[in-house]
């Protein structure tokens, strides 16, 4: 029984790496698509007008609350998206996939 468990376990572990994986590659998809015409998505310097990405993720003060909410209003000098939450959530996740302590 014990090693079911243990097995479940692990299992789960693994699903949720997966699904984090592909968040990041949808996000990664997303910000190429949306993004890189201001963002340097992948890392570098980016314009004056908008940071990197991996900025973004090194700056502790861009917690996952703050990306996400940031990402939900629109506001200039942005374009307006019409992001889902989904959309929102895959971003995040790869702008957080490119912090330096991961």
């Amino acid at each position: 029984m014990r090693w079911f468990v243990v097995a479940l376990l692990a299992l789960a572990g693994q699903a949720g790496a997966q699904g984090m994986e592909q968040r990041v590659a949808q996000g990664r998809t997303a910000a190429e698509r949306w993004c890189q015409e201001c963002h340097l998505v992948g890392g570098g310097v980016a314009s004056d007008a908008a940071p990197a990405f991996a900025a973004l993720a090194a700056n502790p003060d861009k917690s996952e609350g703050v990306l996400r909410a940031f990402l939900a209003e629109p506001h200039a000098p942005m374009p307006p998206l019409s992001l889902t939450r989904q959309d929102i959530d895959n971003l995040v996740a790869y702008i957080r996939s490119l912090a330096p302590n991961r």
